[in-house]
């Protein structure tokens, strides 16, 4: 049985699924324009060799979109989901309380509750409070 080649854009396409997810080369694309505007291509070049055009053709393509586009992609490429707030709630309430008191103190302020400007306790293990800050990253994706 023939393999039938894959065209340049299979064959980027492959690359990715082997490399990371497109989600996240997107997101390394879009934070490289907004930190170093069109010098991005020139950043993006030092990935490996099998992203590094992908990453570049996106970053070529965000930066000939307007501002005002450009600013409402990288809100939609970093804005927390929808329902996280809804998310952090329910995970707060399966905690311990130890565990929920460090995983408050991970949140970002804006999702913290407003009962939470007490100072982290010293009897807080880094076990629990590297347990929470895991929690508190998995939560907010």
């Amino acid at each position: 049985m023939k393999r039938r080649v894959p065209d340049e854009d299979e064959s980027a396409t492959g690359a990715l699924r082997s490399a990371g997810s497109s989600r996240s080369i997107e997101q390394l694309a879009l934070f490289t324009c907004a930190m170093a505007g069109d010098g991005a291509g020139a950043l993006l070049e030092g990935l490996r060799p099998r992203v590094a055009p992908l990453a570049a053709r996106m970053a070529l393509a965000h930066n000939a979109q307007s501002s005002k586009v450009r600013h409402s992609q990288l809100a939609a490429a970093f804005a927390p989901p929808p329902d996280v707030e809804a998310r952090v709630r329910t995970l707060a309430s399966r905690l311990s309380p130890a565990l929920r008191e460090a995983f408050w103190r991970a949140l970002p302020p804006y999702l913290r509750p407003q009962d939470t400007a007490r100072g982290v306790t010293a009897q807080t293990a880094p076990s629990v409070r590297a347990w929470a800050a895991r929690l508190a990253r998995e939560c907010t994706r």
